[in-house]
């Protein structure tokens, strides 16, 4: 177990939010979630598990080596194990691979257990810091920006999904942990009020800034990342751009009907005509 030894502890109160729940760092390789997650534990006074270090200490073996031997399918399936097995007990910061948060199991595991951190980096800032590493088995033979490129393509719809979104650049890793703590503790999971009716059920979800956070609120729950957004002409102007920009960081396929303003249009043929239209691109 990879556990934090820093010798000097913050003393901080741990937000009602985070109590009794794991803080998960997600991001690509060289994201700094190992470096930022002993910093943001040693500050909580909570344990630090890194889920590769984990992983070889189960095996035997280094991440390479596993990757050689096995293959990356057999590597994964191990990953979601470990990453299972660490989300199950007390309060600590873990640490995921890259590819970790991409398998829908874990997610859910996550969405559950942990309150999820994606550290977002732009590209020139990945290249930078994986330029001289050697134990990464996906970068291993390849030109490096252009593989991160293609996983960045593919992977950061999937991490928006996080609870948590921080940016970071090239400043100094405390003070990337200061800005990571000040959002864990800000952060206020929205409030979920359910509607039952006699052939259905949804939620009414009540929160800051969900506008944006569209996506990622919805991904979870749909068999597939495509949207119509219905909304009369005024509240069109002040937050359809929000809306769609939210969906499409977490990959969404939308379409948009608007509709006039006022109680005029809430009768049946408006619904008529909004069913009929498909909705535009």
């Amino acid at each position: 177990m990879t556990r934090n030894t820093a010798a000097v502890r913050e003393t901080l109160t741990i937000p009602e939010s985070l109590r009794g729940r794991r803080i998960a760092l997600v991001g690509l390789m060289g994201a700094g979630k190992t470096s930022i997650g002993r910093r943001l534990a040693a500050k909580l006074g909570l344990p630090f598990l890194d889920a590769d270090a984990e992983i070889e200490l189960a095996a035997g073996c280094t991440i390479p080596e596993l990757f050689a031997r096995y293959g990356e399918p057999y590597f994964r399936d191990g990953e979601k194990k470990v990453i299972r097995r660490l989300l199950a007990g007390g309060p600590a910061v873990l640490a995921y691979g890259g590819g970790a948060f991409m398998d829908p199991d874990t997610r859910a595991a996550t969405r559950e257990r942990a309150i999820s951190v994606w550290l977002r980096c732009e590209l020139p800032t990945l290249v930078r810091r994986v330029a001289t590493r050697e134990n990464r088995p996906l970068l291993n033979n390849k030109d490096q920006a252009a593989t991160l490129s293609a996983l960045m393509e593919r992977r950061y719809p999937i991490y928006a999904e996080a609870d948590v979104i921080v940016d970071c650049g090239d400043e100094m890793p405390e003070t990337t942990t200061s800005r990571v703590l000040g959002a864990l503790t800000s952060h206020a999971p929205p409030r979920r009020l359910p509607v039952v009716l006699s052939s259905s059920r949804y939620d009414v979800v009540i929160g800051d800034g969900l506008l944006a956070r569209a996506g990622a609120l919805l991904a979870p729950v749909l068999p597939q990342k495509r949207a119509v957004v219905v909304s009369d002409a005024n509240v069109a102007r002040l937050h359809m751009r929000t809306v769609l920009s939210g969906l499409a960081e977490n990959g969404f396929t939308t379409s948009t009907v608007i509709v006039p303003a006022g109680e005029a249009t809430k009768n049946v043929e408006s619904y008529l005509s909004v069913g009929s239209s498909g909705g535009r691109r």
